[in-house]
């Protein structure tokens, strides 16, 4: 049910004919597709070249950014109204073992986080009802709720310049845009979780 947008491909494309290379495909409809690609390179040494192995360049990339890791004594709370996006967002932590609550509203996150400490809580911008604004200025001023000091990430569709510093001037943490990635969502639970609770492999 997820789809790219198709630039990714767009973008190699124009990428290779820069570097004067180019790019062809093998595809059976059913069974998969195998994309090749040729640049030219002038050698700077006679050292053999060893091919890249595809699970060294997967591991090259999941690396690049963030390491792997597991969170299983810490709690988040996902508070959306779209069904679909929380289980995006738990598909994507599944690795993490991270402990998951969910929340379609407003009234429904502000209950929850009154009974039970988050260590995170990802709240979407835009909800019918109580916004993600109202939402979090209730959590803030509401004396008894366990999660009142809990670190909250605006998810939003708004992409606009400068988007993450008015959503902390807002009250909020931190942003992360919509629809999540994996390596953003990832940068943003090494950083905000408790170090105690982040366990690497």
């Amino acid at each position: 049910t997820i789809e790219g947008s198709g630039l990714g491909l767009a973008i190699s494309y124009q990428l290779l004919q820069m570097m004067q290379g180019e790019i062809s495909v093998d595809s059976v409809y059913g069974e998969g597709t195998t994309f090749h690609v040729r640049l030219i390179q002038k050698a700077t040494t006679q050292t053999h070249i060893v091919p890249f192995q595809a699970d060294e360049l997967k591991a090259i990339f999941r690396g690049a950014v963030t390491r792997r890791f597991e969170a299983p004594d810490a709690k988040i709370l996902i508070v959306d109204d779209t069904p679909l996006n929380h289980t995006v967002m738990k598909e994507l932590l599944k690795t993490t073992k991270i402990q998951i609550d969910s929340a379609y509203s407003g009234d429904e996150g502000l209950a929850q986080a009154e009974a039970k400490y988050y260590d995170l809580i990802f709240l979407d911008k835009k909800m019918p009802g109580k916004s993600g604004e109202e939402t979090l200025k209730e959590l803030r001023a509401a004396k008894t709720s366990a999660s009142r000091r809990s670190t909250v990430i605006s998810l939003s569709a708004d992409n606009m310049p400068g988007m993450g510093d008015a959503e902390r001037k807002s009250g909020y943490d931190d942003y992360l845009e919509k629809p999540v990635e994996s390596e953003k969502l990832m940068e943003t639970l090494v950083k905000y979780l408790p170090e105690s609770k982040v366990f690497y492999s």
